[in-house]
């Protein structure tokens, strides 16, 4: 049986959501999706390989918002959402 976690935003998340409200009006949206799902299902995002006990959650695109990569870990009882960033792809390096 699974249940919900707590999810915790550190400040850096925060402020990264807060700037991008500005460009991406739909980001309220991405973050109440990826909330729910991560409150629910902690582990479904890539663990990092050299840091696996940190995640990259990739989010869904929304209309003109474009999808996110989020850092998160997570223990038993908490979700803690580090940042936020469009998905870019390896063509724009």
């Amino acid at each position: 049986m699974s249940y919900l976690r707590t999810v915790v935003e550190e400040p850096r998340f925060t402020q990264d959501v807060d700037r991008f409200r500005e460009k991406y009006p739909r980001i309220d949206e991405v973050h109440e999706a990826l909330t729910w799902d991560l409150a629910r299902r902690p582990s479904g995002g890539t663990p990092l390989d050299k840091f696996p006990d940190y995640r990259v959650y990739t989010t869904t695109e929304i209309g003109d918002t474009p999808a996110f990569w989020v850092l998160y870990s997570f223990d038993e009882y908490k979700v803690y959402l580090m940042s936020i960033e469009p998905v870019r792809s390896t063509s724009d390096d």
